[in-house]
């Protein structure tokens, strides 16, 4: 029951987590880098981006164009 507890917890966070990324996306990042549930590192980032529930895709469109070249490469290297 704790670990199912833990997982609602954790599911409640990300839901959390989109809103603020969908309206502010860096304060969306931000909540989940204080949460210890993402790093600051490009690959969690851009995992979270490409799997994250309920992220909006312009907003991530949009909070792409703002990233540096590396950044934007390291996450189309993530399509087939």
């Amino acid at each position: 029951t704790s670990n199912l507890l833990t997982q609602r917890k954790s599911k409640a966070i990300f839901i959390k987590a989109a809103e603020l990324f969908n309206k502010k996306p860096k304060e969306g990042i931000a909540f989940l880098e204080e949460k210890n549930l993402l790093s600051d590192s490009h690959q969690q980032i851009i995992n979270y981006l490409r799997n994250g529930p309920g992220l909006d895709k312009k907003i991530i469109g949009e909070y792409l164009g703002k990233q540096d070249r590396e950044f934007i490469q390291a996450f189309v290297n993530t399509f087939d």
